[in-house]
């Protein structure tokens, strides 16, 4: 398979924008990250390969309901937008299983346990009633909503690090979210208006 691992024991593809066609085939439990300003991102693939992925790949009566073994990859979000604008992907860290071009994501955000997540991946996914298709393309709408989020985030990372204040805690994460928010909002409506394209 022409995708590159992290080269620890258990296999963890990385996806990137350009071997994102490896989502169309095969059943994938993906962790979007953006592990270069967002803490929460970093604790997440502390355990992804070592915990998550060890647990699908090991425990044969965890293979997908169709006897099909897990694929377990990673995607930089802030680097691979397209990717992650593909999976319309609304905040980090994100998990998705994806599966006969279907897309469930998982919603216990507040509660990324290993055992949560393995429960999401194995059986609580048939409970869901939201999913999506996976599109054919990326939208440019959320591509653009994604780089500014990220530039945004990744400036008042790197703000509050210089400053010494960096802060995982609840209140501040939300405080950025608006942050971001309105920022991506009022970034939109300034753009439109004036018909400037945006496909890079």
């Amino acid at each position: 398979m022409n995708t590159t691992t992290t080269g620890r024991p258990h296999l963890v593809h990385v996806i990137s924008d350009t071997n994102a066609s490896l989502l169309t085939s095969g059943v994938w439990l993906v962790a979007v990250h953006a592990d270069s300003w967002c803490p929460f991102s970093n604790e997440l693939l502390s355990r992804w390969d070592g915990e998550v992925a060890a647990t699908l790949q090991n425990n044969k009566s965890l293979h997908y309901h169709n006897n099909s073994a897990y694929r377990i990859a990673t995607i930089d979000g802030a680097v691979n937008t397209r990717t992650a604008a593909l999976l319309e992907v609304q905040a980090y860290p994100t998990i998705k299983l994806i599966q006969q071009g279907m897309v469930w994501t998982f919603r216990n955000t507040q509660n990324m346990t290993t055992s949560n997540i393995v429960q999401f991946a194995s059986e609580d996914w048939k409970e869901y009633a939201w999913f999506n298709k996976l599109p054919t393309t990326w939208s440019v709408w959320f591509k653009l909503q994604l780089d500014l989020f990220n530039t945004f985030c990744g400036m008042l990372a790197a703000l509050e690090a210089k400053m010494g204040t960096l802060s995982t805690s609840a209140s501040m994460v939300n405080l950025l979210s608006y942050t971001v928010l309105v920022g991506s909002v009022i970034g939109i409506g300034v753009l439109l208006p004036f018909g400037i394209v945006y496909l890079t």
